[in-house]
């Protein structure tokens, strides 16, 4: 199974970007829509929180150096962390 970033037009896949991580969306409901709202993941927003948790990603480049745990591997998230890094194509 192929791993894609569910921002919109964001192209990267798991298969193919091998130094990229990929975030669960939060289990917690309002963690999640923050995520969503963040994200313009219009394509999302009936899909219940579990459902998103269980399905869906969103890869590293989203986030801000300082929502990482630690920096230069960039593979763990702080607990308040949320993506607010987009490019003007993946909105």
């Amino acid at each position: 199974m192929t791993i894609i970033c569910a921002v919109k037009f964001c192209n990267s896949k798991m298969s193919l970007t091998k130094k990229i991580s990929y975030f669960r969306f939060p289990s917690d409901q309002l963690r999640c829509k923050q995520w969503m709202g963040n994200c313009h993941t219009v394509h999302l927003l009936n899909k219940d929180p579990a459902i998103l948790y269980k399905n869906y990603r969103v890869c590293c480049v989203h986030f801000e150096d300082n929502m990482f745990l630690n920096p230069s591997s960039r593979n763990r998230l702080t607990m308040n962390a949320v993506p607010t890094i987009f490019s003007e194509r993946c909105i």
